[in-house]
């Protein structure tokens, strides 16, 4: 079913305000134009061993958002998450009960990019930790790997 209507005025303030902020951000959002259920986080500033990679991120919005979780996944290997398998978080589908309508765009990729350097969290689905010399090396490779297979995602940037 599509995104409701309050789920789609939601995404439309969260993403006035982010263009909005001042603050230098280490991700873009970008929606897609056919399918607002389908946003995208594009990671691009983070630090040693993802250090200038370029990480996808797709979250698909439920239906009844912000009322209920999306489901999460990388799609640019990076040695920290299983490319295309959802990440069980709090704030995923898989933890409907965790989940609350406070929660935003915003706050899940940055809650999802801070699970790449925290090494306590390492069990659940979609997880995994390859030595920081194969996170290196994913990082050095992921904007040509995002040109080949994301290219259709990466235009959509600065068409918000």
């Amino acid at each position: 079913m599509p995104l409701n209507k309050r789920g789609i005025l939601r995404i439309q303030k969260e993403l006035e305000n982010f263009n909005k902020s001042p603050d230098k951000k280490i991700y873009d959002i970008v929606i897609h134009p056919e399918n607002m259920q389908l946003v995208y986080g594009i990671v691009f500033e983070i630090d040693i061993p993802y250090q200038n990679g370029e990480y996808i991120m797709e979250i698909k919005l439920h239906e009844d958002y912000p009322l209920a979780p999306p489901v999460v996944k990388l799609l640019t290997p990076n040695g920290r998450f299983q490319p295309n398998v959802p990440i069980c978080l709090s704030i995923t589908h898989y933890h409907q009960e965790t989940w609350s309508p406070l929660m935003n765009i915003e706050k899940i990729i940055e809650s999802v990019v801070s699970v790449f350097f925290d090494k306590e969290i390492n069990k659940g689905i979609g997880m995994i930790d390859d030595t920081d010399e194969k996170k290196s090396e994913f990082a050095r490779l992921s904007k040509e790997y995002n040109r080949i297979n994301h290219f259709d995602i990466l235009s959509y940037q600065g068409k918000k």
